[in-house]
């Protein structure tokens, strides 16, 4: 059994320790690992659509405001349409990152 692990170790590279866990314990570090990583990966791609939807709309904000009138209520109502979304894009934000402190946990 000695000569076993010594192999192991001589073959590995410096610093890298292999797992002392069992196949199956092991397998299932493996699940939890790769689920809590899904979960990740997911609620970051939640949280890049409001901000991607915002900019858009930002932008279209813009294009009205140049091409289509530049009356001042307009404008005004305009300014109003931005800070709307912008809190709205806020107060969405940090309800995904109060979710993913949630998950950590």
């Amino acid at each position: 059994m000695a000569d076993k692990d010594r192999d192991i170790e001589d073959s590995e590279e410096p610093g890298v320790v292999p797992s002392r866990l069992d196949e199956a314990t092991h397998s299932e570090a493996m699940v939890l690992f790769q689920d809590s990583a899904n979960s990740i990966f997911f609620s970051k791609a939640q949280q890049w659509k409001p901000v991607g939807a915002t900019l858009v709309t930002f932008l279209a904000i813009i294009a009205l405001g140049k091409y289509v009138s530049s009356v001042e209520s307009f404008i005004l109502n305009l300014k109003l349409v931005v800070i709307l979304a912008a809190t709205a894009a806020i107060f969405i934000l940090g309800i995904y990152q109060f979710w993913q402190h949630t998950e950590s946990k």
